[in-house]
């Protein structure tokens, strides 16, 4: 061996494929580059602390570098310009970047014992599930060049283990309407197609296509007092019957505004319903709202002045009850049955709300009851999320009743705090689980597959930790603070970002009858188009002939129910994939 440089802590080399003369050098004082095979060596612009480096097969000029607390880095123009990827505030300690899936590899140590994964160059990221954590320190992230699906990780007191992804990670569905903290989200009952929200300064905004396109009413039209800018949609609720039938609670703080809106032509007008609500003292807030799961003329609403129903579709209320209120939810089994938070408090009725009573055995008095979520494959079964109100509050959580809320018990081990603050929990029956926010702890998403007793964390995807809302459709969704809406989905359909050796479009997209896609090819390759539901099924799959280098025009007509799907083209080596809306 000869010594080719003094540097400190050299960590890693990597070598690039166009000219192998070329290496690059991981070390505590940045990456350095030689283009003599390592005679002399130059300092990069890239000057932090890095511990491991690699190249992009297909892009040799695109570097990936782990880094002690800062993150994961790519590098491009030999190390002159660079630009995070995300991961910062982990120990970052191998990279390794996988040729055949172009999936991207990171694993740490000192307690973060953790593989994270990214399918999209570093775009989101996500982790390998709790059930593999297995050291403190994994030295090692390799993946065998003629199986992509194998991931070894090396450990430094567990030897060596082969790894497997999650099943599925949150992915995004609502580009462009990522402005506004997201306060609700409602799904239709007849059509899960179909989904409102409601979006603080923003107005209610509504999709028929599962969350692909949406749309909302323009300000200059039917909103009174333009709600859709100055006041806050706080609860949505959609009719059983008729997805075009929806209920928005708005208020503000500085005029004391509130009212219950209807809309019956899915979001183009609204009209005030508040016949009843007149007893409201102006100040009043009016928070959740509820409709009859098999009744279109039966509501729910939460106010901070007491119960209201209304058997009219919203054209009267009546007030049932006295007490501030957050939340009330319907027993989906049996409708007669409902629960209804309070501060330091619950209430349930077993007679459609003409009288409550306490149910708060084992529930924390110091803490405010923000909602209830009923399993409806078991209905006595239910789940309480208390929030904080003090800094010492250690009883905040989620809680669990089997016994129609007569007896409560804390199941909060894995969750941080205390104190929790305005958490929500959803029990997920698609995949079994259940979820928990952290709004104000802005500490993600987290899941439990064992009914409460222990919760991990869900961020797979997520490209924040402030999660404020959960519902649930065709898939669990959830809403963010200001990052837009997300669904939780297969890991197998996700949208990949193009290769430069070839490139394709949709247009127009949402597409009617018949698809049209635009591709290109940089060498002579045939091409293979298959079309994809979001359950992962192949619908239908189109081979065409091979063909010279150019730019080519295709259209198929489909025969497909109004929904999301994916368009996976594999073309020159390579495949990518595409999310479009079919509409009949």
């Amino acid at each position: 061996w000869a010594l080719k440089h003094t540097v400190t802590n050299g960590r890693a080399l990597c070598f690039k494929r166009n000219t192998p003369d070329t290496i690059f050098a991981a070390t505590q004082l940045g990456v350095l580059i030689s283009t003599n095979q390592g005679e002399t060596w130059t300092n990069t612009a890239f000057d932090k602390y890095a511990y491991d480096i690699v190249a992009d097969p297909q892009q040799p000029g695109s570097l990936y570098v782990a880094c002690l607390i800062l993150g994961v880095f790519r590098l491009r123009d030999n190390g002159n310009t660079y630009d995070s990827l995300g991961l910062g505030g982990k120990y970052n300690t191998t990279i390794c970047f996988d040729r055949i899936s172009r999936k991207i590899y990171v694993g740490g140590y000192a307690g973060n014992g953790k593989v994270s994964m990214s399918e999209n160059l570093g775009q989101t990221w996500y982790e390998f599930r709790d059930d593999q954590f297995f050291d403190r320190w994994i030295g090692d992230v390799e993946v065998p060049e003629n199986n992509a699906n194998k991931v070894f990780a090396g450990g430094f007191n567990a030897g060596v283990l082969t790894l497997t992804p999650p099943d599925s990670v949150w992915c995004l569905s609502s580009t462009g309407i990522n402005q506004a903290v997201v306060r609700s989200i409602a799904v239709a009952p007849a059509d899960a197609d179909i989904i409102y929200i409601g979006m603080s300064m923003s107005g209610v905004w509504r999709s028929t296509d599962a969350g692909m396109t949406w749309e909302t009413n323009p300000q200059n039209k039917t909103w009174h007092k333009n709600h859709q800018t100055e006041y806050w949609p706080v609860g949505l609720a959609i009719s059983p019957g008729n997805p075009d039938v929806a209920f928005a609670t708005f208020w503000n703080s500085p005029d004391y505004y509130h009212a219950v809106l209807k809309t019956t032509d899915g979001g183009q007008t609204w009209e005030e319903k508040t016949d009843g609500l007149d007893t409201l003292p102006s100040f009043a807030h009016l928070n959740w709202i509820t409709v009859h799961p098999h009744s279109d003329d039966t509501i729910y609403l939460a106010t901070s002045s007491g119960a209201f129903k209304s058997t009219d579709s919203g054209e009267s209320w009546v007030k049932k009850s006295s007490h501030h209120l957050y939340w009330i939810e319907i027993d989906p089994v049996f409708p007669n049955r409902l629960y209804a938070t309070s501060a330091c408090m619950l209430y349930y009725s077993e007679d459609a709300g003409e009288t409550w009573a306490p149910r708060n055995n084992g529930l924390s008095d110091m803490s405010d009851v923000m909602m209830v979520d009923v399993d409806p494959r078991n209905n006595n079964i239910a789940y309480a999320a208390l929030c904080g109100l003090e800094v010492n509050d250690p009883l905040s959580g989620i809680y669990r009743t089997a016994d129609y809320g007569a007896e409560w018990e804390r199941r909060s081990n894995g969750l941080p705090g205390p104190p929790i603050f305005r958490p929500r929990v959803l029990v997920d029956t698609i995949n079994n689980y259940l979820w928990a926010t952290t709004p104000l702890l802005a500490q993600g998403i987290y899941y439990s597959t064992n009914e409460g007793i222990s919760w991990s964390s869900g961020n797979a995807g997520l490209n924040t930790n402030r999660t404020m809302f959960l519902a649930l459709g065709n898939h669990p969704l959830l809403g963010t603070q200001g990052n837009g809406i997300w669904y939780y989905g297969d890991l197998g359909v996700q949208e990949k970002p193009l290769q430069t050796t070839s490139s394709f479009s949709i247009t127009p997209n949402p597409v009617k009858g018949t698809l049209r896609i635009s591709y290109t090819l940089t060498r002579r390759s045939s091409t293979k188009i298959t079309i994809i539901d979001r359950a992962g099924r192949v619908i239908e799959s189109f081979e065409e002939k091979t063909r010279e280098p150019g730019t080519y025009n295709s259209s198929f007509s489909l025969e497909l129910p109004s929904g999301i799907y994916f368009l996976r083209i594999q073309m020159c080596g390579n495949q990518s994939l595409q999310k479009f809306a079919f509409i009949r």
